[in-house]
């Protein structure tokens, strides 16, 4: 699993000493919330593998704990942005401290939302996050990405927390190969263009603060909108290590054409042989030979990121 860091605020002044309460906890002064960050399945793409995306948008809350009581501590969504492998305040000098006394609850966002979110309080009710239909550019495959942390129990320290992402969506990776009566150079021209049909493009994301969720507790926090957003997916065609698309938990049935390959002026498209459901926090792996007048397809399903154990073959 790839690190990636995030670091919020500047290094503050500490002062720590000896806490005079039967609960012997440490009192702290003016210290700053610092963070650095892994995912739980890296990212995708391979040119970018070790940074979240530049000026993508991160919120941010936090509850003091006591025994068991928790409270308020940054309870207004704290805005943050990342660049070149940090987190930093999306407004300069917008920095946040530890409490004096008591640990914290962390929770943090990463997503292509609806509406404003910097300065509201956790969302009681879920929000709107909506993929790109153009992600041939990094930069729109980036925001297509939903990503939720938590982090129970943090004392404040001296050094940096680590909060661990997990990827709420699917993706498709998408690899080309030239078959009969055709070239690679074809598959690559400008010309030639790949599509994902019939996507639900939108998904409700109602997060909880529940710390280190399962993998079953991540998925029931998505929903299907009332009015969803059904379109197609454009990704750059690529004959070397293939192309992700980011996608929202969704089922295709049988029968279905689910991928478009414009070659040369002609459309030729993969249609599924069986019924095909999404899973949040996977990954499924067409490879498509292209034949002059038709697609051939093979494909499995592994876990979003490297080192999966599990590698299923779909028979589509």
């Amino acid at each position: 699993m790839k690190k990636k860091v995030l670091y919020i605020a500047a290094l503050a002044a500490l002062t720590l000493t000896a806490c005079n309460s039967d609960d012997d906890m440490a009192t702290v002064n003016n210290l700053d919330i610092r963070l650095t960050s892994s995912v739980a399945q890296e990212a995708t793409r391979a040119y970018d593998a070790t940074n979240l995306w530049g000026n993508m948008k991160c919120y941010f809350w936090a509850d003091q704990i006591h025994d068991t009581e928790t409270a308020d501590w940054i309870s207004e969504a704290w805005e943050l942005k990342t660049g070149n492998g940090q987190l930093v305040p999306y407004t300069n000098g917008d920095t946040r401290q530890y409490p004096t006394v008591n640990a914290l609850n962390m929770y943090a966002m990463v997503g292509n939302f609806t509406g404003t979110i910097k300065g509201t309080a956790f969302p009681s009710e879920g929000l709107t996050h909506t993929v790109e239909a153009d992600q041939t550019t990094a930069n729109n495959y980036y925001k297509s990405d939903l990503c939720y942390a938590t982090l129970g129990n943090q004392s404040a320290l001296n050094g940096a927390a680590t909060l661990t992402f997990n990827h709420m969506l699917s993706k498709f990776h998408i690899k080309l190969v030239a078959g009969t009566g055709v070239t690679d150079a074809q598959l690559t021209d400008q010309s030639t263009t790949v599509t994902v049909l019939g996507v639900r493009r939108d998904v409700i994301f109602t997060p909880t603060k529940a710390i280190g969720p399962n993998s079953t507790a991540l998925a029931a926090m998505l929903s299907v909108p009332a009015s969803p957003t059904v379109s197609p997916i454009t990704v750059k065609p690529n004959v070397t290590d293939g192309e992700d698309v980011v996608l929202p938990p969704q089922a295709f049935t049988s029968g279905t054409s689910i991928i478009k390959v414009r070659l040369g002026g002609d459309d030729l498209y993969f249609k599924l042989n069986a019924n095909l459901t999404l899973e949040r926090g996977k990954s499924y792996n067409f490879t498509l030979t292209i034949n002059r007048d038709e697609i051939k397809a093979s494909a499995t399903v592994t876990n979003w990121g490297a080192g999966s154990n599990e590698n299923i073959t779909l028979y589509l």
